[in-house]
């Protein structure tokens, strides 16, 4: 996933350019509000509880977001990089 994004992959409407990396952000984000949407509700009595169909849940979209937020960084600390040669 690091490899491709910095890839553009076109512009949005006032010119700017579209990364790749913002496209994966923007589907993992969506992906990941259906995903949660899919969870079991609580059962009676569990509301204020740890649920564990919610508790794993949260925790696989965790996990991809802290990657993405990994790849972010990444992206942006070479682009500093590339800027200070």
């Amino acid at each position: 996933m690091r490899g491709v994004a910095d890839g553009e992959v076109g512009t949005g409407p006032t010119g700017q350019p579209i990364t790749a990396y913002d496209v994966m952000y923007e589907s993992e984000r969506r992906y990941s509000a259906d995903y949660l949407t899919h969870a079991k509700p609580a059962g009676p009595g569990e509301a204020g509880n740890v649920v564990g169909d919610w508790d794993n849940r949260a925790r696989h979209v965790g996990e991809v977001f802290g990657a993405m937020n990994a790849i972010g960084s990444d992206v942006t600390l070479d682009d500093r990089d590339d800027e200070d040669r």
